[in-house]
């Protein structure tokens, strides 16, 4: 994991300037299945629609 600053300069509405701030790191959860499954066919998509296009330059070069 990343070593992160534990406080970061950001604006403060109050005084009107930058002052450090506490901040807390959260980690990234793991995603569901639904969704992996919808990156991958999306990346399936891509590939097939890369495919058909080298083949149809291909028809032509022959």
């Amino acid at each position: 994991m990343v070593n992160v600053l534990k406080t970061r300069r950001t604006f403060c509405k109050k005084c009107g300037k930058h002052q450090p701030h506490k901040v807390t790191q959260y980690k990234k959860e793991k995603d569901s299945f639904g969704v992996m499954t919808g990156n991958r066919m999306a990346m399936v998509d891509r590939l097939s629609l890369f495919s058909k296009k080298r083949l149809k330059l291909q028809r032509r070069l022959c």
